[in-house]
């Protein structure tokens, strides 16, 4: 029998891994793509001049730049600095300091009795004295930067994630050759028994017993403790059956999944220097993809597409033609007649069976739904995950320190 059973192999999952192998526990890891990282997803394509990421891109803040687990996988947090513009009407603007103009908008939440949700607060009366284009700007914000639908964002959840040091204009950087390498460290010397889906659980206390499939095999898997790292929305749409229930059905029902379509576009130049020559970020809020970066620093003609919460959700089921084209059309909003591009890499993560989205965000009334959703369950059930963790939820940095987490309060409860 194991000591600890791991569900997923993202960053959560693999971080606890690492943490109780050297505390000296028997560990395995299932994990039911062909593939370890979830959400992070390093591609190596030939077509293109670097590797791509085409889940988690960034590292956001400087605490996670510092993250021991980037310095032993020796990535080196590149700086990304440059203007960031902004399409209004048919006028270009520079948009720096776009976070601390919508921080407005969440800076009325202090003095409200209720949590609203973030649209009713851009129609309440003590955000009246505030222009319309910060409100559309903090609005578009929620949509991209959150994955996060307006009408059922918490507004207070919001404020305090935005206060906390993970947006952008705290340090926005990006790892140096994507996040392959922190995988590779992450792996390394961990048993990960891939292809395998897990079906159901059943459980006292003090000893698990799992149930999976793999290659349309059942199989079975025992362990004094299961640590669960699966994404929000897979433990929402019980797609793993749970004897006796989690307990959790409050927290799962006060949080949200965002969702995410992004698309690479590699160009023979850069066709957008000629007019915009330290420009970095480009926000088109009416377009189909909203937001659109350079690789910066990396001198490469390439750009990286994204549409989030409602955005992504008007793009559901569109095949890879559908979605290049609505991206073309995106950047023709910006930047007007461009050359086809060489090559193009898009994905859906809404449509991604193991991910059911991009990553989570607190529900109006839901402030302490993380917490609940990662306390442990009779010393047997652990939570890991981006969605457990109060401070940096929706982040790679997030993801690993919620991994270690879990597994202190797997060694605790031993």
């Amino acid at each position: 029998m194991l000591d600890t059973l791991i569900i997923g192999a993202g960053a959560a999952g693999l971080a606890a891994a690492q943490t109780l192998q050297r505390a000296g526990q028997a560990v395995q890891v299932l994990e039911a793509r062909e593939r370890v990282g979830g959400r992070i997803l390093n591609v190596s394509d030939p077509t293109f001049p670097i590797p791509l990421d085409l889940g988690a891109e960034f590292i956001h803040g400087q605490e996670a730049a510092d993250s021991p687990w980037l310095q032993l996988a020796g990535v080196v947090p590149l700086a990304q600095g440059g203007r960031q513009l902004l399409l209004s009407g048919e006028q270009v603007t520079a948009s720096e300091g776009m976070f601390t103009k919508a921080g407005k908008v969440l800076s009325a939440v202090d003095g409200l009795p209720e949590d609203l949700t973030f649209a009713d607060l851009l129609r309440h009366p003590v955000t009246a004295h505030l222009d319309e284009d910060t409100k559309r700007l903090a609005r578009t914000l929620v949509e991209g930067f959150d994955a996060a639908d307006p009408t059922q964002a918490s507004s207070r959840a919001l404020a305090r994630e935005w206060g906390g040091g993970t947006t952008q204009e705290d340090g926005q950087f990006r790892p140096s050759g994507g996040y392959g390498a922190l995988l590779e460290v992450l792996r390394r010397g961990v048993r990960v028994q891939l292809h395998t889906e897990v079906r159901e659980l059943r459980w006292r206390r003090g000893q698990v017993t799992v149930t999976a499939e793999r290659f349309g095999e059942a199989c079975d898997f025992r362990a004094r403790r299961v640590l669960i790292t699966l994404p929000l929305s897979v433990l929402q749409a019980d797609v793993v059956r749970f004897s006796p229930p989690l307990g959790k059905a409050d927290a799962l029902a006060r949080l949200r999944m965002g969702g995410v379509v992004k698309a690479v576009l590699l160009f023979d130049t850069p066709f957008w220097r000629e007019r915009f020559p330290q420009a970095v970020y480009f926000h088109a809020p009416k377009a189909p993809f909203p937001t659109f970066w350079t690789p910066s620093p990396h001198q490469v003609p390439l750009l990286s597409l994204w549409a989030g919460g409602p955005k992504a959700e008007a793009l559901p089921g569109l095949g890879q033609r559908e979605l290049v084209r609505a991206a073309r059309e995106s950047l023709r909003a910006f930047f007007g007649e461009h050359p086809a591009p060489a090559a193009v890499r898009v994905y859906d993560w809404q449509a991604d069976p193991y991910a059911r989205g991009a990553y989570s965000y607190v529900a109006t009334g839901g402030l302490g739904a993380r917490a609940q959703l990662a306390a442990p369950v009779e010393d047997t059930l652990f939570f890991a995950g981006e969605a457990t963790h109060d401070e940096a939820a929706g982040t790679v940095h997030g993801a690993l320190e919620s991994g270690v987490r879990a597994a202190r309060e797997v060694l605790a409860a031993r």
